[in-house]
């Protein structure tokens, strides 16, 4: 379709330079003159349909197409940025509850080193490296134990569950952001 549409648009486009020129030719060296006055005839009858008479539905033609155009690549502009968007927050929402499931599983007290908590560490840090590069504010625990680290952490990750839900990564980050300062208040 394409092709016949591009192959005919280029006919007349040509046809409508060449044939004033083919017929004048002609006439100056009289030779055919049957197809000189059916070249002007042609030539009279395609300047018709794109003069003012036929104006109006030949520029909503055009524009049509070329809204149609506009409209198709922004739908599928629109439809790659969500589906990304949502493939970011399915991550997050897996591993923020691969988190909580590891926490809940500790079971009992924690200590350095310990393959538990070896487990739980590489878990949030796959997490908090997915959040940070969307700009979203983590807890840092430099000076708490393993057992206040994880408290913290599982309030934090209950915390924001809800925004990852929601899909909306403003929220998120004033939420985070809020979070964090209110955390770092209470030390």
């Amino acid at each position: 379709m394409k092709k016949t549409a591009t192959w005919f648009a280029d006919k007349v486009f040509w046809s409508l330079l060449l044939l004033p020129a083919l017929s004048a030719w002609l006439k100056d060296k009289a030779w055919a003159s049957k197809i000189s006055d059916f070249l002007d005839w042609i030539y009279y009858h395609l300047t018709g349909i794109i003069s003012e008479a036929a104006f109006p539905w030949a520029a909503g033609v055009l524009l049509g197409v070329s809204l149609g155009v506009f409209l198709h690549k922004l739908l599928i502009w629109l439809r790659s940025a969500l589906s990304r968007t949502e493939r970011c927050f399915e991550k997050l929402d897996s591993l923020s509850t691969d988190v909580l499931i590891e926490i809940h599983n500790s079971g009992g007290p924690l200590t350095r080193g310990s393959r538990r908590t070896d487990s739980i560490d590489a878990r949030v840090q796959r997490l908090f490296s997915e959040l940070q590069k969307l700009k979203v504010k983590t807890p840092q625990f430099a000076e708490q134990n393993p057992d206040q680290r994880l408290v913290t952490l599982k309030a934090y990750v209950t915390y924001i569950r809800p925004f990852l839900e929601d899909r909306d990564i403003s929220t998120l980050r004033n939420r985070s952001r809020e979070w964090v300062m209110a955390q770092t208040e209470a030390r």
